[in-house]
């Protein structure tokens, strides 16, 4: 990955204090990761998202918004 293709999403709270967000292209699959604090890594489509959001299982409760914000900035 380069620099040049990380795309800063926004700031976003949590805790009291705001996180910020980036987006970045990806090829191949995820797989290391830090267990301790992620059950799972997987893909998930707008509509799971909001469907995990309306089940109360986002953990920061800001990662439909950070979507739809990156959504928005990458349409045409």
């Amino acid at each position: 990955m380069r620099l040049s293709d990380v795309m800063e999403i926004g700031a976003f709270p949590y805790k009291r204090a705001l996180h910020m967000v980036y987006a970045a292209p990806l090829s191949g699959e995820i797989d290391d990761y830090d267990s301790r604090e992620l059950l799972d890594v997987g893909w998930f489509s707008e509509p799971d998202v909001v469907a995990l959001k309306a089940r109360g299982e986002l953990h920061s409760n800001y990662e439909l918004e950070a979507i739809r914000a990156l959504m928005q900035k990458l349409a045409p």
